[in-house]
């Protein structure tokens, strides 16, 4: 199953909610999503791994591989 990222505005807030599980094929893709919705919302981001019934590793340092500024 690929994962899906939806993306939705909560006022300036920017949340990207991954639905499915996050393992090292799908690492980049929400890298380059959260810095990309990070740098549309000057930072403002949540990511909502609610519906990722699995991170792996590689999800997890993607995450933590984010732009500081966050």
């Amino acid at each position: 199953m690929a994962l899906q990222i939806d993306e939705r505005r909560h006022g300036a807030v920017t949340v990207l909610h991954p639905a499915g599980p996050v393992t090292a094929e799908d690492a980049a893709a929400l890298l380059d999503r959260v810095c990309d919705a990070a740098g549309r919302s000057l930072g403002r981001i949540v990511v909502d791994v609610a519906a990722a019934p699995f991170v792996d590793s590689a999800g997890l340092e993607a995450l933590l591989g984010a732009p500081a500024p966050m």
